[in-house]
């Protein structure tokens, strides 16, 4: 996850995990036009990234879902942290 241009980008692979598929489905979804990236760099060295609000036109419910659970493992997390005398930074 990164910031660019005040928006949140992902790459192919943390899209992948999100949607619980495979990196080649999504580059499938981004040929159909289901899904639009913004490319880093050019030629072979160009990296693709998929902004939250491309995530949203797929299945908004899915991504909604995945944030959740990544806040309330965070919370238990910081939890446990907490309790073994862990210093969050």
């Amino acid at each position: 996850m990164k910031d660019l241009f005040g928006e949140t980008y992902f790459t192919i692979s943390q899209v992948a995990l999100i949607y619980q598929t495979h990196n080649n489905t999504i580059k499938k979804w981004e040929k159909d036009g289901k899904i639009i990236p913004i490319r880093l760099g050019s030629g072979r060295s160009s990296h693709r990234r998929y902004s939250l609000r491309e995530l949203k036109k797929v299945d908004p419910k899915v991504v909604e879902e995945f944030f959740l659970a990544m806040r309330y493992y965070q919370k238990i997390d910081s939890k446990i942290q907490e309790e073994r005398g862990v210093k969050s930074e």
